[in-house]
């Protein structure tokens, strides 16, 4: 992730307590550019980002009318017709899959797949995630079902979905709304690889 803001002239979004290491995320503190005290994991200059809880739940559920839907393709009914889930495929698809049934704000496959990391901080160790994956039922897919883990877990049931800020297309109280790129990843690691 820091590495897409850089490389693109915005500040990183994270920083760590080791060169290259993926476990030791550092606060930003009082006084650091882009601190911000309601979240001081992610430096608030950075475009790109892993979303809040918060954000990837709008992103998912969020109907267009000012309510929820309870799965993440703009429907309170689901099927393995639209989501990989439940072992239905046995194997994590790309995202776009199921691009027809696509949430309100446009993003794909938030349902199944791979359980998505955000960076709500659970615990001192733990990071919020949604959406179950290819492994769980479609329970696990729903508005009110939200899971966590320690962000250094190697699973390939669990990724992460790079986010940005983009335009608001619904009323001018909200400063912001997540524009998931889609591009959710399975962090699957081997022996020796590490990932950013």
């Amino acid at each position: 992730m820091n590495w897409l803001n850089t490389s693109s002239g915005y500040d990183a979004a994270y920083q760590f307590d080791t060169a290259g290491g993926n476990d030791n995320i550092a606060l930003w503190e009082v006084g650091d550019a882009g601190y911000n005290a309601g979240n001081p994991f992610r430096n608030s200059n950075a475009h790109y980002f892993l979303p809040s809880e918060d954000e990837w739940y709008k992103a998912a559920y969020y109907d267009g009318n000012g309510g929820y839907n309870l799965y993440p393709t703009q429907s309170d009914t689901i099927s393995t017709d639209d989501a990989n889930y439940n072992n239905s495929l046995a194997t994590v698809t790309d995202v776009g899959t199921y691009a027809a049934d696509p949430s309100h704000y446009g993003t794909f496959d938030q349902g199944g797949n791979v359980w998505e990391l955000n960076d709500t901080i659970v615990n001192t160790t733990n990071r919020g995630m949604r959406g179950g994956s290819l492994t769980t039922p479609d329970s696990t897919l729903q508005s009110s079902f939200g899971g966590n883990t320690n962000p250094t877990d190697e699973i390939f049931f669990i990724g992460f979905r790079v986010s940005s800020l983009a335009p608001i297309p619904e009323p001018a109280a909200y400063a912001a709304i997540l524009g998931c790129l889609g591009l959710t990843l399975a962090m699957v690691r081997r022996k020796g690889r590490t990932a950013n």
